[in-house]
């Protein structure tokens, strides 16, 4: 079951979720035309609270037929309890769930981009495709996903190429409306390098320094929408689907601009 963590003596309190678990954190931001999602988030494996290695995996889907449970979801959704692309549910967010097309989840050794000869990463991916890695579902439906550049990563070890030190990374995405009932939204995702959407690395993450993070709004960014929605979603949400490793939440939060 899920726990809190201080990793360091400054008593950061990061949220552990145990395996295949998620968390559901209902949010007020009232009247918003300009929304934007943040989250720090890190891995380790399913037994210790700091080991960032040895977290591959594949999950095959049983029987041929796509489980919701198998696929990750990191985003905001509606305040139920049941799964993105089960029931009634909203969602939009990271989540590399099938069925169109069917693939394996897999979490795999990357660069920061979608190679896997490197090990300081580790990126969520679909066996059949590689760019299938944002989604946006009403009613369980799939109304728009990703196109390449937008993959997430999450810490393995440290990059020679990058600055070495830290160990949680920033995910997050921008929502727009044009009315404050409406539900006609459109979502953006920063396109940070080729195939990254990764916002930040930091080794102290703090929520004064996501909410910094999230304005500005990067300037190069992937657009999906605007769908209308049936229902707005009110709720941060994350789950992670694999048995080797689980999801460290450091912060999360949302910024309403307008």
């Amino acid at each position: 079951m899920a726990a809190i963590w201080n990793r360091s003596a400054s008593a950061d309190n990061i949220l552990i979720l145990g395996v295949r678990e998620s968390a559901t954190q209902p949010f007020r931001a009232p009247n918003w035309l300009d929304l934007r999602v943040g989250m720090y988030l890190s891995l380790t494996n399913a037994t210790t609270n700091e080991t960032t290695t040895g977290l591959g995996e594949t999950i095959t889907p049983v029987g041929g037929a796509t489980n919701p449970a198998d696929y990750i979801w990191i985003g905001v959704k509606d305040h139920g309890t049941v799964l993105p692309a089960a029931g009634t549910a909203q969602f939009i967010g990271f989540s590399q769930y099938g069925p169109n097309p069917l693939g394996n989840s897999v979490l795999s050794s990357s660069d920061l981009g979608v190679g896997v000869s490197n090990a300081y990463y580790w990126r969520p991916n679909n066996s059949i495709n590689n760019t299938l890695v944002f989604q946006l579902l009403d009613n369980a439906v799939l109304r728009a996903y990703s196109q390449d550049g937008v993959q997430p990563h999450f810490y393995q070890a440290a990059d020679p190429g990058n600055p070495a030190g830290y160990y949680c990374g920033m995910l997050g995405f921008r929502l727009t409306r044009p009315a404050v009932n409406s539900r006609m939204i459109t979502v953006k995702i920063p396109h940070i390098a080729l195939h990254s959407s990764d916002m930040d690395w930091t080794a102290t993450p703090t929520q004064q320094q996501l909410l910094s993070k999230l304005d500005p709004w990067p300037g190069t960014v992937q657009t999906l929408g605007p769908i209308n929605f049936s229902f707005v979603p009110d709720s941060l949400f994350a789950y992670w689907p694999f048995h080797n490793s689980r999801l460290r939440i450091s912060a999360m939060g949302v910024l309403r601009t307008a």
